[in-house]
């Protein structure tokens, strides 16, 4: 296999999976927010909520607040997806040439590089989490000490997917590399 082959075959299978990952990312943590939202709603207002008034205004709330975020999620998730596939898929690409080009021990490919792509998802989705936060934040300043934390929620989500998919791309290199697949 080329050097410019694999490269390619890694970059375009990172870049649409970053995007896949982001778009996840986003409904999950978007599905956590709207679970912390009822449950803090029924211990607010307890068997109140349950009205007809108040389930029907409780309902509408949940539903604009999901499309809000759906919308405005969507406008930064994506080009992060992007970025993080990019870039990670630069940097797999130039670990997999570098280190395990032949490849000689599939298992500890497979290995490193969930790990180390897995902890880059982490770290630069996080980074972005926190970005997007302080351009959109009062003065550029983080507002409450929490907001650091709560990014790792979406962070450690984009890790563990981009483990997983790197061990997918991993796998693909490893046919490739034994010659049962081509391109």
């Amino acid at each position: 296999m080329s050097t410019l082959n694999l490269f390619w075959n890694i970059l375009w299978r990172a870049t649409v999976c970053g995007i896949a990952i982001a778009l996840t990312v986003q409904a999950i943590f978007g599905a956590l927010l709207a679970v912390f939202g009822v449950a803090a709603a029924m211990a607010n207002r307890g068997t109140e909520l349950f009205s007809p008034g108040n389930a029907l205004a409780a309902l509408g709330g949940i539903f604009i607040l999901w499309l809000i975020g759906a919308v405005a999620g969507g406008l930064f998730s994506i080009p992060a997806g992007i970025f993080v596939g990019v870039t990670g898929g630069i940097l797999m690409s130039i670990l997999t040439r570098i280190f395990f080009y032949p490849l000689k021990n599939a298992r500890r490919y497979r290995v490193t590089i969930g790990i180390l792509m897995g902890v880059y998802a982490l770290v630069v989705s996080w980074f972005c989490f926190m970005a997007v936060y302080l351009l959109f934040a009062r003065d550029n300043t983080i507002q409450s000490p929490l907001v650091p934390w709560l990014a790792l929620i979406p962070a450690l989500i984009a890790g563990a997917l981009g483990y997983f998919v790197s061990g997918w791309i991993a796998r693909w290199y490893e046919r490739s590399a034994n010659g049962l697949q081509s391109g």
